[in-house]
């Protein structure tokens, strides 16, 4: 079933510099999923940024929730005490990018990805170029 026809669903972000930390004490945020129509809409936003404070704005809109992080209840304008700007634009490319694979599922589309090698599904992700 489509994500999006489940509209309380959530998915979990992990920042790369966390991924290997255990489940229980990793730092997560959580976004909703959203459309592609969503994302190409929030990508043209995004190249129109003039600065870092700006992406922020947009981020404090997309996270919905959090864990593991500070001891503090979420709130969005406290995403700004959290995280770095680097952080910041990494965890705002995946949510564009609608990026929720766990690492088990990324491993399985990784070798579906080799066997179709000089296919076009191959070639880096557009929106890998917001950061």
């Amino acid at each position: 079933m489509p994500i999006l026809l489940e509209p309380e669903q959530k998915y979990p972000i992990v920042l790369d510099r966390d991924e290997s930390l255990d489940e229980q004490t990793r730092p997560t945020f959580f976004a909703s999923a959203m459309s592609a129509r969503q994302s190409f809409d929030i990508r043209k936003v995004i190249h129109s940024f003039s600065d870092d404070e700006q992406g922020f704005d947009l981020l404090q809109t997309l996270v919905i929730d959090w864990r593991n992080v500070k001891d503090e209840d979420f709130s969005p304008d406290k995403l700004l005490d959290v995280l770095t700007t680097t952080e910041g634009w990494e965890l705002l490319r995946k949510i564009v990018a609608n990026d929720h694979v766990t690492a088990s599922e990324k491993k399985s589309t990784e070798s579906l990805r080799s066997l179709g090698e000089g296919n076009s599904v191959n070639n880096a992700h557009p929106v890998d170029a917001l950061v």
